[in-house]
């Protein structure tokens, strides 16, 4: 049996897109001046191989922008084309902005990493009384997940937030805090809850006033599909279930993501790839967090028990090679973003294609303003 796959917990519409469609023309909307030859041969090349519909990409080296341009359609059945003005949906890449938004609460002597989140949470289940700030941020918590499927999104109550978040509270723990890790969405949920305690105001406030404002990120806002969001580009996938199991095929779909507000701490950002360029300029110049250590908890890997380090810091994804150490994060396999941290070096890439994006991709980007290619994790 073939069917449209419920992705992010949205069922492709019954419309779609075929692969004879138009994809990204590699003329950009916007341009950057002298950037390095083998740039966009290495855009031009992801985009086809990919059917990446629509791009942008933004490059910040010490402390500025230097090549943000846009690529192809944001509404493919409509022919409109991503411009410096569309913004994407940027799903787990949210997480990295509740990780700044913890350690802002740190920095304010409001919050200890190391602490059991039920210090700020009274009443948690009794297994989850252990369970600290970092692992939840470190996803080592070994708390079960109250979504069912990452892929779908679904909840284990479908579609009822409130009961899911009072079923995932009977379940038993995956395995002791901190023994391994295991991405889960219920970590994030808790993170969300522990901010509105600490902040007096909604995750989402807080995250604006103290993040968004402060860099002026006027076009970067919450919301899903339910929601009109300004210059949004649409989300296809390539993707569908064929018995039981994900198949890439040659057609786009549509597809629909929802967010229920429990969840935005997981993934209900909209934002373009230069306004997130800047942001990591400011998290970079101490503009969002004021000390180094803080910056360095977040690229750092969090150990685990066995003393070995988790592949996660606070929020994101740590490679910690020997060339060219990086810190990554990844939204539904379609926008992501990495700090070079020896390097100065950001890089932002958000595409309308939930499929395959990955670190290989923006390492491409980056071998362009690296004096080496950057090295295997």
């Amino acid at each position: 049996m073939t069917n449209r796959p419920e992705f992010l917990r949205g069922a492709a519409t019954a419309g779609l897109v075929t692969a004879a469609a138009p994809v990204a023309a590699m003329s950009p909307v916007h341009q950057s001046v002298d950037p390095p030859a083998g740039l966009r041969a290495h855009l031009a090349s992801e985009m086809r191989k990919a059917r990446i519909p629509g791009m942008q990409v933004a490059v910040a080296r010490h402390g500025k922008v230097i090549f943000a341009e846009s690529f192809g359609l944001a509404d493919v059945e409509n022919a409109v084309p991503v411009t410096r003005s569309t913004v994407f949906q940027i799903a787990s890449c949210a997480k990295a902005f509740v990780a700044v938004a913890l350690m802002q609460l740190v920095e304010s002597g409001k919050l200890d990493l190391d602490a059991p989140a039920s210090l700020y949470l009274p009443g948690l289940p009794g297994a989850w009384q252990s369970v600290t700030v970092a692992e939840l941020a470190s996803h080592t918590s070994g708390l079960p997940d109250l979504v069912s499927n990452l892929n779908t999104l679904s909840l284990i109550v479908h579609g009822d937030a409130g009961a899911s978040w009072a079923k995932v509270q009977t379940m038993p723990l995956e395995f002791a805090p901190g023994e391994k890790f295991n991405y889960v969405q219920t970590n994030y949920v808790l993170l969300g809850k522990i901010t509105d305690v600490l902040a007096g105001e909604p995750f989402s406030e807080f995250i604006r006033k103290r993040q968004l404002d402060v860099v002026g990120m006027s076009r970067t806002v919450y919301g899903d599909d339910h929601d009109v969001v300004v210059h949004s580009a649409r989300t296809y996938t390539p993707y569908l279930v064929v018995d039981g199991k994900s198949v890439r095929t040659d057609t786009l779909y549509k597809t629909y993501i929802e967010f229920p507000p429990m969840l935005r701490t997981c993934g209900g950002l909209n934002s373009s790839a230069e306004e997130m360029t800047h942001w990591l300029i400011a998290l970079e110049r101490a503009a969002l967090l004021s000390n180094k250590s803080s910056m360095t908890a977040l690229w750092t890997a969090r150990t685990l028990n066995d003393g070995k380090p988790g592949p996660w810091g606070v929020g994101g994804w740590v490679f910690s090679r020997s060339s060219h150490p990086v810190f990554f994060s990844v939204g539904a396999a379609k926008a992501a973003f990495a700090l070079y941290p020896s390097d100065d070096l950001a890089i932002v890439a958000l595409t309308n294609l939930s499929a395959d994006l990955w670190l290989p991709f923006i390492d491409g980007i980056a071998a362009n303003f690296l004096p080496g290619p950057p090295g295997a994790p």
